[in-house]
């Protein structure tokens, strides 16, 4: 195969050792030699071929070869210095005069020029800035590797590892300076003690490639005017993504007018625990950013339905088609304020107002007319006491009857939904539907759904603190639900070892929440898993099982059960 592939010298240098250090030295002088064919001007296959012939005891051989390398190989060589060394080494252990070509007058003024000419070209490739590096500059030991190639390491590498490799060396340091796109995403998350003069460095390397931008809880930063110029100055057209988080200094003037340069590309604003932001500043980016797709001003209390209400002006209606996700929990919109988003923002897919007291059935009714409308979270709704104002039961009712395209629900810590909405409604593509902590719920409500539409898409559920779910619910499902992954019944007490031995035939789950359900026994765990994680079964093997606070087991069988699968991630803690 070698012979072949030519062009493999490596693997060629590989062989020849190999064959030499199993005495087969004519074996490896023949691939060695065609090391010294393929690349003539190259120290490989000289310093290769010297080698074999100091293993065969032919020092006379071995000098032979290094001095013909001395005359082939260029000066500027990376290995040249080695061949200088050895032939030196073998010329005074041989006793042999000093060859014509080592000569001083016939060898250092050539080696002074090419020393000149390669320093020269390095210091200007580095005040130029060019992208590149020279090929001395990507050798480790006697490998070469190609810039477009070397690029893609660092992109495997952190951003806090990339800054500490800029100062390795000159020659690195302007490689990296120069390859903007290795400085496009600059995620902060974890570097909350980054300082000012940090980040210009970071935005600057950047240049006009900068495309996303997240700070978390920079204690040392404040979006300056300074540093929101130099974001402008960028004039990256592929800027779409700012997220501060926790963020409690910000140059709200100069970040609008930031906002306002680049209205053209970002597509994501996310501004969560920014006591900062204001009514004004969320109306302004609303309206500013036609092309925004995704924007979340989640945990600010501050923010109320004046931040959604938009005036007419010129007697036209504002309204802006392309926001797909809104992010609202936390906050203190009330259901006028949700009647202003529906009608503003009518192609909404996901919609998160969550820990929002005060909405209540109102609200959800009010969503239902969103024909796009994918996936909503709301957790802690409120209930209308008020005679003549909509249930929480009514309206979710209507929104899924509604709400033909719902794939994910999530409706959490709200005792005042009932059966009566999972009896009633017929969309078959749910594929998320969490109701942890609605009390109200029981088997009857979900042997009432699977009546109705079955559900046979969905892919996670959770009915955590839900009392009044028992075995007969799990028993159900497990003949209905072929696609399930995620299943989460923690904390039911009257979930017991007969729900566990029918999730058996659910083939597709891989994580099981049974966290507090003191009804559980090892015989249905240590059951579950041998048949889930059975050789040759069909079955997709088991990735987490939670059993936290689970007494029904000891400590005993948790360590027999580790010690049987160890490749299941058990999570197991006793209070």
């Amino acid at each position: 195969t070698l012979e072949r592939t030519p062009k493999m010298t490596q693997a060629l240098e590989i062989r020849a050792l190999t064959l030499c250090k199993l005495n087969r030295f004519e074996d490896a002088l023949n691939d060695a030699s065609q090391i010294v064919k393929l690349l003539p001007r190259s120290s490989k296959g000289y310093l290769t071929c010297g080698k074999i012939f100091s293993f065969w005891n032919n020092p006379k051989g071995a000098y032979d070869v290094y001095l013909l390398g001395v005359k082939k190989v260029p000066k500027n060589d990376p290995d040249f210095s080695e061949l200088l060394r050895r032939e030196e080494k073998l010329r005074n252990k041989l006793d042999l005069p000093l060859p014509d070509v080592l000569k001083p007058e016939n060898f250092q003024k050539v080696k002074d020029i090419s020393i000149r000419n390669s320093t020269k070209k390095k210091k200007d490739s580095l005040l130029n800035g060019k992208d590149e590096l020279s090929r001395n500059d990507l050798n480790f030991g006697r490998f070469y590797i190609p810039p477009e190639i070397f690029r893609h390491f660092f992109e495997y590498l952190s951003l806090a590892y990339r800054c500490k490799l800029t100062r390795v060396s000159r020659c690195w340091r302007s490689f990296l300076n120069h390859n903007r796109t290795l400085w496009r995403d600059l995620d902060l998350t974890n570097y909350p003690f980054i300082s000012n003069p940090d980040l210009s460095i970071l935005v600057s390397r950047s240049k006009d490639q900068l495309e996303s931008l997240t700070l978390f809880n920079a204690t040392k930063i404040k979006l300056t005017p300074t540093n929101l110029k130099l974001i402008r100055a960028m004039r990256s057209k592929k800027f779409k993504t700012i997220k501060l988080l926790g963020m409690s200094k910000i140059d709200f003037v100069e970040f609008t007018k930031t906002l306002e340069y680049y209205r053209a590309s970002i597509t994501t604003i996310v501004l969560e625990s920014v006591p900062t932001t204001t009514n004004t500043v969320v109306n302004q980016i609303l309206r500013t950013l036609t092309n925004l797709i995704k924007f979340s001003v989640a945990h600010n209390p501050q923010i109320s339905d004046a931040a959604v209400t938009f005036k007419e002006q010129d007697g036209v209606k504002f309204q802006n088609k392309n926001l797909e996700i809104l992010v609202i929990r936390g906050t203190e919109i009330s259901n006028a304020g949700i009647q202003f988003i529906v009608n503003v923002f009518p192609k909404i897919h996901f919609l998160d107002i969550e820990n929002i007291p005060t909405l209540t059935g109102h609200a959800l009714v009010a969503i239902s007319n969103l024909d796009e409308l994918e996936g909503i979270k709301a957790t802690g709704l409120g209930k209308s006491l008020i005679t003549g104002q909509v249930q929480i039961d009514d309206a979710l009712v209507n929104l899924l009857s509604q709400g033909t395209r719902l794939q994910n629900l999530v409706i959490q810590s709200c005792p005042w939904i009932s059966n009566l909405p999972l009896m009633t409604f017929w969309n078959c593509k749910l594929r998320v539907l969490d109701l942890s902590s609605c009390v109200g719920i029981s088997d009857e409500g979900i042997l009432g759904m699977i009546g109705v539409n079955s559900c046979r898409d969905l892919t996670v559920l959770r009915l955590s603190r839900c009392p009044k779910i028992t075995d007969i619910t799990v028993i159900a499902l497990a003949d209905v639900l072929a696609k399930i992954q995620i299943l989460d019944v923690s904390f039911n007490p009257a979930i017991t070892d007969k729900s566990v031995i029918a999730m058996q035939k659910m083939s597709s789950l891989n994580i099981i929440e049974l966290a507090g359900c003191n009804s559980i026994t090892f015989f249905g765990i240590n059951s579950l898993i041998s048949l889930k994680n059975l050789v040759g079964s069909e079955s997709v093997p088991l990735r987490l099982l939670n059993l936290n606070n689970c007494s029904g087991i000891s400590v005993d069988g948790i360590r027999e059960i580790r010690n049987l699968w160890p490749n299941l991630n058990l999570l197991y803690r006793f209070n």
